[in-house]
């Protein structure tokens, strides 16, 4: 092997080694609380979505008759 995905390339580390942790930051907490807020978000979206879609039926349902 040899450029940036040797072992020892610019910090003599491996580019593929887990990071344990940073001092300031709980990375892995903060991955896990973004992406269930993230995945809250698009459910409620999809939620309204739908919801709206099914008044907007039933009022055009309603126009039609």
């Amino acid at each position: 092997m040899y450029g940036c995905s040797e072992d020892g390339f610019w910090d003599k580390g491996s580019w593929y080694a887990r990071l344990k942790h940073f001092d300031n930051f709980a990375i892995e907490g903060n991955a896990d609380t973004i992406g269930g807020t993230a995945a809250a978000a698009v459910g409620t979206g999809i939620a309204a979505h739908a919801a709206l879609s099914a008044v907007k039926r039933a009022q055009d349902k309603k126009e039609n008759v």
